[in-house]
């Protein structure tokens, strides 16, 4: 068995901050070129980048250029943080943004990905002059109930 990649960043992670000049369709193709058996686009905050990775994929499965059992998946990197870090940022003390990542194992899985970041952008805010998209783990876990 090959390595499974499941920390990849597109240039759609770029919406906060210069992360990544890397397109989904390349990523495909650069994991295919290592051998690898699949990997996860996981952008920061964002699922904007999905559509153009699962369309390439699809394309290479109808023309039989997939490696025999690769795979992709959806994935969301986070900013999982306590609510008190809200009152942190009001007051503008130092906060550590811990990065998390949430893989989608289905369509329901993908969904819920949706409703995270989304809900992670109503929470965004500029503190100390960048944008920050935290998701506060009470909400997640709220989220999760459904």
């Amino acid at each position: 068995m090959t390595w499974f990649s499941t920390h990849n960043h597109s240039y759609f992670s770029n919406f906060r901050l210069r992360d990544s000049v890397n397109m989904p369709e390349k990523i495909i193709d650069e994991a295919i070129k290592k051998n690898l058996s699949g990997l996860v686009l996981s952008d920061h905050e964002t699922l904007a980048g999905t559509l153009k990775f699962y369309e390439y994929y699809e394309k290479l499965k109808k023309e039989n250029k997939l490696p025999d059992g690769f795979k992709i998946g959806i994935g969301n990197e986070i900013y999982l943080v306590d609510k008190e870090v809200k009152e942190m940022m009001d007051n503008n003390m130092k906060v550590k943004f811990n990065h998390f990542l949430l893989l989608a194992k289905n369509q329901k899985g993908f969904e819920f990905l949706k409703k995270q970041t989304s809900k992670a952008w109503e929470n965004s805010r500029v503190f100390r002059g960048m944008e920050r998209t935290p998701t506060y783990k009470d909400e997640l876990e709220e989220m999760m109930k459904d």
